[in-house]
């Protein structure tokens, strides 16, 4: 709960907030936090998209997604416990990024051009 309006018909009228709904301001830019998600889903889309081989993704690109995303968060995640509560959302989004960024940051396999 983040604060009282007053109320209408004696009906309490209450506002509430969440991390997501907000913006996290950094030098100035205001960066939305629904953009940590947006970031995550397609650092996992071009991650995949690069495995499978349908698109030439460089290695760097999701790795760069996902390591933006991990760092929205975890500045959100640190100022909300400075003065508000950190939800169950936040902490599974930054367990999801550290694990996509690992499985991102594995060495890939050599392949063997054998022929038969």
């Amino acid at each position: 709960m983040f604060g009282s309006l007053g109320s209408f018909m004696g009906q309490p009228i209450m506002l509430t907030l969440t991390g997501w709904q907000g913006s996290l301001t950094l030098a100035g830019v205001s960066l939305p936090n629904w953009l940590a998600v947006v970031a995550g889903v397609c650092a996992g889309a071009l991650g995949f998209a690069r495995i499978s081989g349908t698109a030439p993704v460089k290695r760097a690109v999701p790795i760069a997604l996902a390591a933006y995303a991990l760092a929205h968060v975890s500045l959100l995640m640190l100022m909300l416990t400075s003065g508000g509560s950190v939800g169950a959302g936040a902490l599974l989004t930054e367990g999801a990024l550290i694990a996509m960024l690992i499985t991102l940051l594995k060495p890939e396999p050599k392949v063997s051009s054998a022929s038969a």
